[in-house]
């Protein structure tokens, strides 16, 4: 009756023979109703209030579905910012476009749209996906002086003219991203204060790290008091001490009232500043008095804390041990480092006695050092601070890994790694080599590890291996690497394949999930680094399986790294890619930090502003050949001669990525249509600084003339010799024009031979001794040449 749209009102209308059977049925059948039944049918046995419920179970199960979904949608800003990273130039005249957040959904078969209800979630659920979002647009612009002339530059008061009033953390991701391209070097310190001045932190955070992007390696005293008043630990009377103090001592900072929710986030903070401030220089000796190496030791592995007044009288003890040779040996203690932030600024003041303002009234913790907020930001100095010295002794401590939590286990492969740069290969034998072995007893009570934790600790082993090999190898399409990666990645995908089944059901298994999933998306990282920019195609076919997922299991973090994978394998739209330099590594350290977020509103173990610091590690290495008749991009064969102790060759194929410029030799065309001109990059530096600054961003009145592709006389059949000459002559007059060009005198001599020797060939007279063998010498033969071609 539902069906044929046979409701009340017609049930009314029949006659009483006609009717008393039918509500006599209808009575007898209301207590079967069910709330899935259809809306005409409960409405016919009059129960509306299952239909209202039933409408309402499937509003609820749409918002629950649509949930979901929206947590990815939310997770692709980070990485929409890389595919677009500096894609659209600058418009000096247009206001700021910040992308709408989409959070809605159609239905099928009615295609209605339907929003998400962010009512049930907490009120800052939007905060970071805004902020990426915001971050995203910024990046998208041309960085200062590589878009067009015309377009002009992006000022203070553009900046400050496009302050939104509603969207405040979109904005605050705008600034960051324009402190990363270097544009906030241009606010005067007044905006700097009429932005600060306004109390919102996500603002006032992005601010301080933009402008310290700006402004990294140059040392400038404003900035760094700027940033000196944020951080309470450089405050007087500690103000004068060194930054790696302060920093070594704000990674072991006791708990407060207020990083009560953060602790570990602000340990991981610390401990990268140290790494950054002494990146690389862990063996100078000038850091040798400091002991740097042996108090990270003791926050990674808890050692008891000694307190000691070096000096033997009444000053404050302080908290750093005194190392086991000195004591040995009988010498004197190393200095105290920096006053911790949670002592008194007095003098007379004694530890461990902290202030009552600083004192937590939450969390109480004895003598030794909590080594599970301090062992991450520890782990990530000590291999920052010893990268790429091939330090043989300090790995056999970080990779000590008894009694060493699972996932800690992962940030120290990944430590020696870093440290062991040159001893990493591309090979399965050298990733199952830092895989953990089977430890033996621990260090408390002798306990055996249990098999879940061995198990958990190997695959967390295996996906640091998987990072430091895309590290070692970033944006260097080394194709051994990849494979070991790709094959690396289905391996976790079997393993989370095989947990989603019947297996799930076991307690072990269940624990085994967060985790299968978060190495998945580490080594899906290391994998995209390997190939970014480059649009692998096998690539991104197996980054699209990944992201298919979206069930309630996967969380906002894995759906992060997904989109931040496909976003390295097209960043820049395929014209950028990641260096390896010390700093660059270092960058792509802490924006892959293997840790990502629960939830949109997760900070606690990493600053979400963080993930934007690959912009540092990007690099312009796309080598575009440039057709001088037609102005399009043309497909050229290269060939290119690598430096190293064996001297091996590279065919490659215009548009293209270049390997890192410092392993360049030389860069050939081998196209016998042009003009065989080599780019000798280890000899000239003319040519190397050519390279390094014609890249990406060439101006139409500046291109070199090395970069375009010059047909030439070469060949010159017959039946082509008017598309020849024709090039010939706009070849000509562009070398006319260019006689300050390095490389125009032997471009020159070398076409003059050849159309020479063409016109010899075709009957066409030399020209005289002592005559002018100018340009319009050789384009009265050109024009000679193609009259000729017309008359056949």
């Amino acid at each position: 009756m539902a069906r044929e749209h046979f409701g009340p009102k017609q049930l009314e209308v029949l006659p009483l023979g006609l009717s008393f059977p039918l509500l006599e049925a209808r009575r007898a059948c209301r207590h079967l109703a069910s709330p899935h039944w259809p809306v005409g049918a409960c409405a016919l046995l009059a129960r509306e209030d299952l239909a209202r419920q039933a409408q309402h179970d499937l509003v609820h199960e749409q918002q629950a579905k649509l949930a979901l979904l929206c947590r990815r949608t939310m997770a692709l800003s980070v990485g929409r910012g890389m595919v677009t990273l500096a894609s659209s130039p600058a418009e000096l005249v247009e206001s700021l476009r910040l992308a709408p957040l989409d959070l809605k959904g159609r239905t099928s078969p009615k295609a209605a749209t339907v929003e998400l209800d962010t009512s049930a979630f907490p009120p800052d659920h939007l905060m970071w996906p805004e902020f990426h979002n915001g971050c995203a647009s910024a990046l998208r612009l041309s960085p200062p002086g590589c878009g067009p002339v015309q377009h002009g530059e992006l000022g203070r008061h553009w900046i400050m003219h496009n302050q939104p009033k509603a969207r405040q953390h979109a904005y605050a991701g705008f600034l960051l991203g324009m402190g990363l391209q270097g544009r906030l070097n241009s606010l005067a310190n007044t905006d700097v204060y009429r932005l600060m001045s306004q109390g919102h932190h996500v603002t006032m955070m992005a601010l301080l790290v933009g402008m310290a992007a700006g402004k990294r390696g140059s040392e400038d005293p404003a900035i760094a008091k700027m940033l000196c008043l944020h951080i309470p630990a450089l405050h007087p009377p500690s103000f004068t001490e060194l930054e790696l103090e302060v920093m070594l001592g704000e990674i072991a900072r006791p708990p407060t009232n207020e990083l009560l929710g953060c602790r570990e986030s602000y340990s991981v903070a610390a401990g990268i500043a140290l790494g950054l401030v002494s990146l690389g220089r862990g063996s100078d000796p000038g850091l040798a008095d400091l002991f740097i190496e042996d108090k990270l030791g003791s926050y990674m592995h808890g050692r008891a804390p000694v307190y000691s007044s070096p000096d033997g009288g009444d000053g404050m003890a302080r908290h750093y041990p005194t190392p086991l040779a000195l004591r040995a040996w009988g010498r004197r203690a190393p200095r105290p480092l920096a006053r911790p932030s949670h002592e008194a600024s007095s003098p007379q003041a004694k530890e461990p006695t902290a202030s009552l303002a600083t004192r937590c009234y939450r969390i109480r913790e004895g003598p030794r050092v909590n080594v599970d907020v301090t062992a991450a930001g520890a782990t990530l100095a000590l291999g920052l601070l010893f990268c790429k010295s091939n330090n043989a002794s300090v790995p056999h401590t970080v990779h000590a890994l008894r009694c060493v939590r699972p996932d800690l286990v992962l940030l120290r492969v990944l430590a020696r790694g870093l440290i062991l740069w040159d001893s990493v290969r591309p090979t399965d034998a050298w990733v199952n080599s830092q895989l953990t072995p089977s430890t033996g007893g621990g260090e408390r009570g002798g306990l055996e590890p249990d098999s879940t934790t061995l198990r958990l600790a190997r695959l967390n082993s295996l996906a640091g291996a998987c990072l430091v090999l895309g590290l070692r190898f970033a944006g260097s399409c080394n194709q051994a690497a990849h494979d070991v990666l790709h094959a690396k990645v289905h391996h976790f995908y079997a393993l989370r394949l095989a947990l989603g089944g019947a297996a799930a059901s076991t307690e072990g298994t269940r624990a085994d999930r967060p985790t299968v999933e978060s190495c998945l998306g580490t080594a899906a990282l290391a994998m995209a680094c390997v190939m970014a920019g480059s649009g692998h195609l096998g690539s991104l076919r197996l980054l699209r399986v990944l992201r298919r997922c979206a069930d309630n299991d996967v969380s906002y973090g894995f759906h992060m790294s997904i989109s931040m994978a496909i976003g390295l394998l097209f960043l820049g739209g395929g014209r950028l890619t990641l260096g390896t330099s010390k700093a660059a590594v270092a960058a792509l350290v802490t924006s892959l930090f293997p840790r990502f977020p629960l939830a949109p509103t997760d900070g606690r173990y990493h600053l979400q502003a963080l993930r934007h610091l690959y912009v540092l590690a990007a690099e312009a290495r796309c080598l575009e050949a440039v057709d001088v008749d037609t102005g399009e991009p043309a497909m050229i064969p290269l060939r290119l001669v690598l430096r190293g102790r064996e001297r091996r060759e590279l065919l490659l194929s215009t548009p293209c990525q270049l390997p890192p410029r410092n392993s360049i030799e030389s860069l050939t065309l081998a196209s016998p249509r042009y003009w065989g001109r080599s780019l000798l990059v280890r000899r000239r530096p003319d040519h190397a600084a050519a390279l390094r600054q014609r890249v990406l961003w060439e101006k139409p009145d500046l291109v070199p003339a090395y970069l375009l592709l010059y047909h030439t006389a070469l060949r010159l059949q017959r039946n082509r010799c008017a598309v020849g000459m024709r090039s010939l002559r706009l070849l000509l007059a562009h070398a006319e024009a260019r006689d300050d060009e390095p490389l125009q005198r032997p471009f020159l001599r070398s076409l003059c031979h050849h159309v020479l020797r063409a016109a010899r060939d075709e009957g066409d007279p030399p020209p005289a001794p002592g005559a002018s063998r100018s340009g319009a010498h050789w384009l009265a033969i050109a024009a000679r040449r193609k009259q000729q071609a017309r008359a056949q």
